[in-house]
């Protein structure tokens, strides 16, 4: 199967503002923690998955994961049938999938996805 990756680098403001729309107060249901272990998996397991690449010293990471795991959430209640996936990388803890994605500014999000009938 042909896989599409469509790398998207948002700017912190514009990301915040997109998501900023849903309620606080959610928790973290449907999101996955990404590593190299179950990077392939993973890809492979929907026709989106929406990555956010995060590290704990970034002031903006630390304002952007609540923020999605709340939109993840918000989004597997209201669309519990799709083939979307939300996953998050602690890209300290999990430096090797940050590197082979070529992340090194903080937050970076990216969203990979499959190409029907391929």
């Amino acid at each position: 199967m042909l896989r599409l990756c469509l790398l998207i680098t948002l700017t912190h403001l514009a990301l915040l503002l997109l998501l900023s729309s849903f309620p606080a107060g959610v928790g973290a249901v449907g999101v996955t923690e990404l590593n190299m272990q179950n990077l392939d998996m993973v890809l492979k397991s929907a026709q989106v998955v929406f990555v956010a690449f995060c590290a704990d010293w970034c002031p903006f990471s630390r304002k952007l994961k609540p923020v999605f795991e709340e939109a993840a959430t918000r989004w597997h209640q209201e669309n519990p049938t799709t083939s979307v996936v939300w996953a998050l990388v602690d890209s300290v803890a999990q430096g090797d999938v940050a590197e082979k994605y070529f992340v090194n500014k903080y937050p970076t999000m990216k969203v990979s996805c499959v190409v029907p009938g391929e």
